[in-house]
């Protein structure tokens, strides 16, 4: 019996030093800033910066009514994805993203407010970031 739902449609894992981004095409190194978009077909554009997303994102690449959902990595644990409806978001000068976005990803506030401790920057939300 053939599964017609073979297909996973949640993020897919990033391999650093092997994937390149979708948007500046540089290779993925650091998996803390790491963001996916994943379409309603299940084609899954990685990204190496949030900077690269959003931008990716304002150059039409993908339609919105395409795409099923957006992740980012978990700056905590970048081996987990949040939906981008319900990360909370850190923007800080001394981030240091990939591609200078300088904005990292939290489950909750909790996991950012370690962050802030380390690093002046202001909490955002993806209605915020998504303009």
């Amino acid at each position: 019996m053939i599964s017609l739902n073979s297909c996973n449609p949640g993020p897919q894992p990033i391999a650093p030093g092997k994937d390149n981004c979708a948007f500046c095409k540089m290779m993925v190194t650091d998996l803390r800033y790491c963001s996916e978009i994943v379409t309603k077909k299940g084609k899954t554009y990685k990204f190496d910066d949030p900077h690269c997303l959003m931008s990716f994102l304002h150059a039409s690449e993908v339609k919105q009514g395409e795409i099923r959902d957006i992740y980012f990595a978990d700056f905590t644990d970048n081996r987990h994805f949040i939906k981008a409806g319900e990360a909370v978001f850190f923007q800080s000068d001394s981030l240091a993203t990939p591609m200078n976005g300088n904005i990292a990803a939290f489950t909750n506030t909790q996991t950012l407010q370690q962050a802030m401790k380390n690093h002046d920057g202001k909490i955002l939300h993806w209605n915020d970031i998504n303009k």
